[in-house]
């Protein structure tokens, strides 16, 4: 009893840590993008399926950011293998665009239930 109580505080704290951590990272690289950064990005398909697609910042031209998107798309488990981009297909967004998913205005059925989850910087 005591063991599971132990790692389910373990759990919760780590989760907590873990969100904690990319709405963190948000908050300090959104205002001052950098090229190389990893925009994790989750969307719902029309099957309501979650998906896990990153976008690197290849290009900041005024307010236009250019990513490329990675060549897989994975559900939430298992996003490690999403490190490839496809440079033949660029994806344009606007800073406003980009704070706009940030902020949460994006989250409807029209934009795919798209949130920006977490943006790296290496």
């Amino acid at each position: 009893m005591y063991l599971f109580i132990g790692i389910s505080a373990f759990v919760a704290l780590y989760l907590f840590y873990v969100d904690y951590g990319r709405k963190e990272s948000i908050k300090r690289h959104l205002p001052q993008p950098v090229v190389g950064d990893i925009y994790k990005i989750k969307r719902n398909d029309e099957n309501g399926n979650q998906w896990l697609v990153y976008f690197k910042l290849v290009e900041i031209s005024g307010e236009r950011l250019v990513f490329n998107h990675s060549k897989m798309q994975t559900d939430a488990s298992v996003d490690y293998l999403q490190n490839h981009y496809n440079i033949n297909e660029p994806i344009i967004y606007t800073r406003k665009e980009i704070n706009d998913i940030a902020a949460g205005k994006w989250n409807t059925y029209q934009r795919d239930n798209t949130i920006l989850v977490e943006i790296m910087r290496r």
